[in-house]
């Protein structure tokens, strides 16, 4: 069965610590349609873009919170990202670049995964040239805050998109953290493969809603 999935579904399924934790996060990615209105980050996403460009400010987001609902705690969990994404970018030089097509894919043949990925800033920080996803996820009490399999996939769906002076990073929240693959202790392509074998193996067994 061909398997066809973004990062994002990538991550919640790698970073989960338990197996239940792990088929809880597949059964959404099977079982859930993507609508703008579920998508839980959107407004954020949407303007930073605008922040970083110069276009707007960061009190521009104000208004985004000012709207969002107090219900499941997501309006306290908007002010916080907002907040670490100000204090991030506050302690960086950084100027924001076309984007161009960086727009890529990898491939796991074993298992007929392919994993869509689409870095959302072509971004110099520091005088470092990268191709830069944010990560917005709330840290949970079974979930793991590494991101190596994630990190590595990036860097190999994007190696032809790139320039050589160019590194991938993922921008955590949680702990406002610029990953690289610098960070990656073990760059063995196997832990990756290991990664998308154990995604194809759970996403092929029954989960709790089949």
């Amino acid at each position: 069965m061909e398997i066809n999935i973004s990062l994002s579904q990538f991550i919640s399924v790698s970073t989960s610590k338990t197996i239940d934790a792990k088929k809880s996060a597949m059964d959404r990615i099977k079982h859930s349609v993507y609508s703008p209105a579920s998508d839980y980050w959107k407004p954020i996403r949407d303007e930073l873009p605008k922040v970083l460009k110069g276009e707007h400010t960061f009190d521009a987001f104000n208004s985004i919170i000012d709207k969002t609902s107090e219900k499941n705690n997501k309006k306290n969990n908007f002010k916080l990202d907002v907040q670490n994404l100000k204090d991030f970018f506050s302690n960086h030089s950084y100027e924001c670049l076309e984007n161009h097509n960086t727009k890529a894919s990898w491939r796991y043949d074993a298992g007929d995964l392919t994993v869509r990925v689409a870095p959302e800033f072509n971004i110099i920080i520091d005088g470092q040239k990268y191709l830069l996803r944010v990560e917005y996820r709330l840290k949970k009490a079974n979930e793991r805050s590494t991101y190596e399999p994630s990190i590595l996939l990036l860097n190999e769906a994007t190696k032809d998109k790139r320039d050589a002076d160019t590194k991938v990073a993922i921008l955590n929240l949680q702990d406002q953290k610029l990953m690289t693959l610098d960070d990656v202790k073990n760059k063995d392509l196997g832990i990756l493969m290991s990664a998308a074998s154990d995604f194809c193996k759970l996403y092929n067994q029954p989960t709790f809603l089949d």
